[in-house]
């Protein structure tokens, strides 16, 4: 399921026209003056066309980056950390129409809950996080970066981008790693 809010008629369009389409149910529920699209059941061929587009490299980068490998396993239960990333310590990319993703995702999820998540597919905990180019891009345009690790696989479960009008999280610096000056310990 995927619900987006549309505050205006620009980005309830996009939604119509670019998203909608690759799913069964769509529903619009209007509370006051907030209007959601609410989106179940992915069509079996956006399916097929996503992991075509995936496979022969033509998907985004940014997208491509963060679901590149179609395995992730998002259920179950482990233990997690949060880390506050250092947004100075990542290289800032522009690139692969990251500005329009961002707008975007700023005047629909972002305006609605204050943050934006991605569960990303199988990324380490390590020193190449900041190499990533989802990351790279993302910390372009965002205000703050959060993730969560799996400390069980140490894997990034989550990233969290721009919690807005959230008192900053008491942290702690992470002792057992080597790249300190890229995370803290948010818990």
């Amino acid at each position: 399921m995927l619900d987006i809010l549309v505050m205006d008629p620009i980005i309830h369009d996009q939604v119509i026209k670019e998203i909608a389409p690759h799913f069964s149910g769509i529903s619009k529920i209007t509370a006051e003056d907030r209007v959601t699209l609410s989106m179940q059941n992915v069509i079996e061929s956006s399916k097929t066309q996503f992991i075509n587009l995936l496979n022969n490299h033509e998907l985004n980068p940014i997208i491509a980056d963060v679901y590149g490998t179609c395995t992730a396993k998002w259920g179950g239960y482990f233990t997690i950390k949060e880390y506050k990333v250092n947004l100075t310590a990542v290289q800032k990319s522009v690139e692969y129409d990251v500005l329009t993703l961002w707008n975007f995702l700023k005047a629909s999820f972002i305006h609605a809950s204050g943050y934006f998540l991605v569960m990303p597919s199988e990324w380490e905990f390590d020193e190449s996080f900041k190499e990533r180019t989802a990351v790279q891009a993302f910390a372009s345009v965002c205000n703050s970066m959060t993730i969560t690790v799996n400390t069980e696989t140490n894997t990034i479960s989550s990233v969290l981008m721009d919690r807005i009008n959230k008192k900053p999280t008491p942290y702690f610096r992470y002792r057992g790693v080597g790249f300190l000056s890229l995370f803290t310990l948010t818990r």
